[in-house]
């Protein structure tokens, strides 16, 4: 796109839209499970107007999670974390060849003012918006069921588990990398295990630093569904 002469002289003339928006990702939910761990459950139960019972079991133990219900827990979190709002700024800019919508997302930086990130040029105001991904727009979400991971050394005797959502599941099988802390079982007794996920493969180890599994490609873990031993708890 040809940018007309004199551009950057009056382009602050023209028309500008600033809106106030919530950051999030499209992996909001699960973003939301790692920042609480263990009390997740207990996060979901302190979200007003409060969640049914059903729909809590479907974020834990995996199904539907339909827009009205994402939306609900959406508007709550957004009560609970005000640090995370910020602007969006859109300027219309024309050029030669067409107008192009520049958008900008404005950070506060305290008494230092706004700092402003450059989210991208689009051909319109509304892609602009979009194309942020941050708006506060909920959407049908399918949750996986959480897997339960099991590795095994030695004479198999020595073991080590972990119980992760099937979204992060999924993420650690792409190669991500990620921490964890489980249980592990060893000469009969317990420790904390510490689960080092990169590449798709993992170590294991204590808080001694003794490495009980190093290298081992997450392919061949054991894995079970944590739904189907729970119901059979």
């Amino acid at each position: 796109m040809t940018v007309e002469p004199e551009y950057e002289e009056r382009a602050y003339e023209e028309k500008c839209w600033i809106d106030t928006v919530f950051r999030h990702g499209k992996d909001w939910l699960e973003d939301l499970r790692q920042k609480h761990g263990s009390d997740f459950p207990e996060y979901l139960e302190m979200v007003q107007p409060p969640l049914e019972a059903d729909c809590i079991n479907r974020i834990l133990h995996g199904g539907v999670l339909e827009a009205s219900e994402a939306q609900m827990i959406l508007d709550f979190v957004v009560e609970d974390d005000p640090d995370r709002w910020c602007s969006l700024i859109v300027w219309e800019a024309p050029c030669m060849d067409g107008t192009v919508f520049i958008a900008c997302l404005g950070l506060s930086a305290g008494q230092g003012g706004i700092e402003l990130q450059l989210a991208g040029m689009y051909p319109t105001r509304a892609e602009a918006a979009a194309a942020c991904a941050y708006e506060l727009v909920a959407e049908r979400i399918i949750i996986p069921p959480p897997v339960a991971l099991r590795a095994s050394w030695g004479n198999e005797d020595s073991y080590a588990t972990l119980e992760v959502s099937g979204a992060l599941w999924s993420c650690i099988q792409g190669g991500e990398t990620h921490f964890e802390t489980g249980l592990g079982f060893h000469n009969e007794s317990q420790f904390r295990a510490f689960w080092y996920f990169k590449d798709g493969k993992v170590k294991i180890e204590d808080v001694e630093d003794i490495s009980y599994v190093t290298d081992l490609p997450v392919a061949d873990l054991h894995v079970t569904s944590a739904s189907a031993i729970e119901a059979n708890a």
